[in-house]
């Protein structure tokens, strides 16, 4: 079973502190597999999440998740405009123990809902990977994924896209 996190967020008025205050709280507790699920604006260029004060990068986060104690894996998916952008990033830090999944590539704008209602059919086995890539692209979206090096052998771990040098 997945167990939800009692602090997930949904909150229009979420500042960047607040955020960063829950992430951490979430990465504190027992677990293998941490999914952080955002779906929101993103910055153009960054992919950046945009809050009510401030941005949130990559390098936030995964500065909070390099700080636990513990051993685990996290999922980043990132459901925004411009997210592919976290996925080049990570790949160029070479991110352990992380998987990034964006909804579209780094120069493209999301479409609110279709990435991650598929991304869910492709992880409970109802649609293909290949079909769901195809119908997206047929959208003109072009999502991607970070796999760590350490984890690429791990083919459970779940991810849509190519790698991280997305079409642009």
């Amino acid at each position: 079973g997945i167990q939800i996190c009692a602090g997930s967020i949904f909150d229009e008025l979420l500042t960047k502190a607040s955020l960063l205050t829950r992430v951490q709280r979430f990465f504190s507790a027992p677990g293998e597999l941490f999914v952080l699920f955002y779906a929101g604006h993103g910055r153009p260029g960054t992919g950046d999440w945009i809050l009510q004060d401030e941005d949130v990068s990559l390098p936030d986060i995964l500065h909070l998740w390099n700080r636990r104690s513990g051993h685990g894996v996290l999922l980043i998916i990132s459901d925004a405009c411009y997210s592919g952008a976290w996925v080049m990033e990570a790949a160029r830090l070479r991110s352990s123990n992380v998987v990034v999944q964006s909804s579209c590539a780094a120069l493209e704008r999301a479409l609110d809902g279709v990435f991650i209602s598929l991304w869910l059919l492709v992880q409970r086995l109802e649609v293909q990977e290949t079909y769901a890539l195809k119908h997206l692209e047929s959208l003109d979206r072009h999502p991607c994924v970070y796999v760590a090096p350490e984890l690429k052998l791990l083919r459970a771990l779940p991810g849509l896209g190519p790698g991280a040098d997305p079409p642009v």
